[in-house]
């Protein structure tokens, strides 16, 4: 937020350098927009923020540098706390405080569509298999992943990757292939620029007691 115009707007710097920073409105008028909170994905982002005790949203999809108009989200005008913390964004979900039954009660709205891919479950056997679920509301397209196997003694791993798209609510499974080991080994999965690392007991290909 920012009041340079004499009334609270809002901004947003973004970085690709960490070094050098751009700035951008991302709305004002002669009310005050305050307390705004954001979710982004690549280059597409949603803004939530209120106004008038309302809450509203707007989207970008360069980056930042231009915003959509801003979209009331709740139904009673009015009837949005308009303080710090009360409300919030995550993976196209809204979030925000209203009074409109005479207390503080917490109501949500999908105001935009997100992938968000997570390490689902882990398996063992022949090799190790790991389920990657896109547990949003859009397809997640270009997902990155990797699977990389240490050990005090690993004999043969070729340490796979790949580029997958996995749709809105569906589960892919990703696989070590083929590698020979002995004794304890950790398997670090990276998916995108999550990293979760795995650990288990393997016998030549076959891997157990994983967890």
């Amino acid at each position: 937020m920012d009041d340079k115009n004499g009334n609270q707007d809002v901004y947003i710097a973004t970085t690709t350098t960490g070094t050098s920073w751009k700035k951008y409105v991302v709305v004002d008028s002669e009310d005050d927009e305050l307390y705004p909170v954001i979710s982004a994905n690549g280059d597409k982002a949603i803004c939530m923020f209120t106004k008038n005790n309302d809450v509203y949203v707007t989207k970008t999809e360069d980056a930042g540098k231009t915003w959509s108009d801003p979209v009331k989200v709740n139904d009673d005008t009015g009837s949005v706390v308009s303080e710090c913390g009360s409300i919030d964004i995550a993976d196209g979900y809204g979030f925000w405080a209203s009074n409109r039954e005479g207390n503080n009660d917490i109501f949500f709205e999908e105001v935009g569509q997100f992938p968000n891919v997570v390490i689902n479950a882990t398996s063992g056997g022949f090799g190790i298999k790991v389920t990657l679920s896109n547990v949003g509301n859009a397809d997640a397209e270009g997902v990155t992943w990797s699977m990389v196997i240490n050990g005090t003694l690993v004999l043969l791993h070729s340490a796979p990757s790949g580029i997958i798209s996995i749709p809105a609510g569906e589960s892919v499974t990703i696989s070590s292939g083929f590698f020979l080991a002995i004794g304890k080994i950790t398997i670090t999965v990276t998916v995108n620029s999550v990293t979760k690392t795995i650990s288990g007991f393997s016998l030549g290909p076959f891997v157990f007691k994983v967890k």
